[in-house]
């Protein structure tokens, strides 16, 4: 597999795509400049920071490493759900973990060995990709169903 390397000239130019929202923030004089420049700042930052971390994960190709990346990703979200719901972790932590480690390698597990199959679907530029865009709906998921049902014993 091919990789794309984007230097910083092409990053650059991907930020051109906040040209516009940056013009309307001054032209309508709103208060959000500050704070969009500091996501952005933090986006990249923390983008940046992934990138690096993932490529030392592709380039170990460790079945340990990408499960142990992938039990770190299941915990950020185990804290993410609890935190979108603002409930108290420390009743949810063992279930919603389990929760999530089960809806996450179920799926998981049958794309690998029935969509992927072959040896390569064990290496970690399938496995990590695959693993977060499945954490990612079951988060939204588990905060939306969660939030729900706690605001209707209310």
């Amino acid at each position: 597999m091919s990789i794309i390397d984007i230097g910083a000239w092409r990053l650059a130019a991907g930020y051109l795509l906040l040209a516009l929202p940056l013009a309307i923030i001054l032209w309508l004089r709103l208060s959000m400049l500050s704070q969009t420049l500091v996501a952005v700042t933090r986006m990249t930052l923390q983008l940046l920071f992934v990138g690096f971390y993932l490529q030392v994960i592709f380039d170990l190709n460790s079945l340990w490493v990408t499960g142990a990346w992938a039990l770190v990703m299941i915990g950020v979200a185990d804290l993410s759900i609890a935190r979108g719901c603002r409930l108290r972790l420390s009743r949810l932590a063992g279930g919603l973990f389990l929760a999530l480690l089960t809806g996450t390698l179920v799926p998981l597990l049958f794309f690998v060995f029935l969509v992927l199959e072959g040896s390569a679907a064990l290496d970690a530029q399938y496995l990590v990709p695959l693993c977060g865009m499945i954490l990612g709906n079951c988060l939204q998921a588990d905060i939306i169903g969660l939030r729900t049902f706690y605001e209707s014993l209310r």
